[in-house]
């Protein structure tokens, strides 16, 4: 529906600074936030390794499955309803779960599905296509501001659930109030004032003035940007996914998603196995994600000059050296190695999935390609965390769960250089 009003002036800007609010609500306080009050639960309730690890494995297996209905959703009733469904579901899982939870089977339907759910619906799909819609040439710094958003709402969300649920004699339960009520907030600021699309008010991506003016922005970034490519075809999902560099993509985010989530779910944990602080060992999953805001901000500004498959291939080696250093961690000054090349690392490679999958398939085909790339590498994703809990439990360190993981991330910098534009010609259009 067309909105009218002065459309002089370009929403953009003013949706990124909405989006970004609510993607660092339903991010940093579900997700990076339960991260540390699931670790309290977890010794409240005498829960183990596995089962936290299956618990986390549960919410992006949930994440993943939905994710295709969420792409859906997306194309049918917008961003804007499929953004508040999403905010009112997880304030539902976070409710149940300061309320109800007090086994391991509500851990795993409380948080894994209700919360994994809402996750998906709120989550990664729906920012990247709203941003995908109301920007192209300045895609990439756009959307590198406002996937900044979990990185920044991490270093807020951590401390203040903690210091929350210390004041409140350490009851775990209290930060999940907090988080229901954050994300109540998310669902109504995503009703009031998300925009699906620059159309509704009477705009061009990137704030053009015209269709002449956008066609003339094209041919003048096509020359500045020499090697960076852009497609011109309307890509449907059935040809992309007939394409070689689709499922480089798809290989590139299992790998990063892969180590990224062991580190989320066993990283704090290990830490303290090997000697280091708790309250320090807590404080890794902000720096952690304090870090990611540099890849991505760094991928943003280069995603005009350098293909984003370089970009990628450089965040899972620098993911890598993160990995082995907190497998081997062993003092304190060795935290901010470790968070700093798995957080720099993730935030590239997270820029440049986006922008690789914008860049070679277009706009009507992002966001039920997003679902199908969140689908397979949340599940595969999810075999990270619940892997790692299972070795632990089995041999009694993480050493093997973080040489596999080396392994991954090793293939994935291998192979993404190689997930070149796809040629139109190339495809069956039929």
């Amino acid at each position: 529906m067309r909105e009218e009003g002065n459309n002089n002036e370009f929403y953009g800007w003013k949706l990124v600074a909405v989006v970004f609010t609510i993607y660092l609500i339903n991010t940093a306080f579900p997700y990076y936030g339960g991260s540390v009050l699931n670790a309290m639960m977890a010794e409240d309730l005498g829960l183990g390794r596995s089962e936290l690890g299956f618990g986390f494995s549960a919410f992006l297996l949930f994440v993943g499955l939905s994710s295709p209905l969420v792409g859906v959703l997306v194309n049918k009733l917008g961003v804007r309803l499929t953004f508040t469904l999403g905010g009112l579901i997880l304030a539902v899982g976070a409710f149940a779960m300061a309320t109800i939870t007090s086994t391991e089977l509500h851990y795993y339907l409380f948080f894994g599905a209700v919360c994994g759910l809402g996750f998906s619906f709120a989550g990664i799909i729906p920012v990247q296509s709203v941003i995908t819609y109301w920007f192209k040439h300045r895609k990439p710094l756009a959307m590198s501001v406002v996937l900044c958003a979990s990185g920044v709402g991490s270093m807020l969300a951590i401390p203040a659930l903690s210091a929350a649920v210390e004041f409140f004699g350490n009851d775990w339960r209290v930060g999940w109030y907090i988080v229901c009520a954050c994300c109540l907030v998310s669902a109504a600021l995503a009703m009031l004032f998300v925009r699906n699309s620059p159309e509704e008010l009477g705009q061009l991506p990137d704030g053009d003035a015209s269709i002449e003016a956008a066609a003339l922005a094209d041919s003048a970034a096509n020359k500045v940007k020499g090697a960076i490519h852009h497609t011109d075809h309307s890509w449907t999902v059935s040809q992309a996914l007939r394409t070689p560099a689709f499922w480089l993509i798809v290989f590139g985010t299992s790998a990063f998603t892969m180590v990224f989530n062991l580190c989320i779910a066993h990283g704090v944990v290990h830490m303290q196995d090997r000697g280091i602080d708790d309250s320090l060992a807590a404080t890794s999953v902000g720096l952690l994600v304090m870090a990611s805001v540099i890849g991505r901000l760094g991928s943003g500004t280069i995603g005009s000059k350098i293909e984003p498959r370089f970009t990628w291939c450089f965040g899972l080696v620098f993911m890598g050296i993160g990995l082995q250093t907190l497998a081997m961690i062993d003092s304190n000054w060795q935290i901010y190695v470790y968070a700093l090349g798995v957080g720099v690392g993730f935030g590239a490679c997270y820029v440049s999935l986006a922008t690789m999958l914008g860049n070679y398939f277009g706009m009507a085909a992002f966001a039920p390609l997003l679902g199908i790339v969140t689908t397979v590498t949340c599940i595969v994703g999810a075999l990270s965390p619940a892997m790692g809990g299972m070795i632990y439990d089995r041999l009694g360190d993480y050493d093997l769960a973080f040489t596999l993981m080396l392994c991954v991330a090793g293939v994935g910098a291998l192979l993404i250089p190689f997930a070149r534009p796809p040629q139109v010609q190339t495809v069956n259009l039929a």
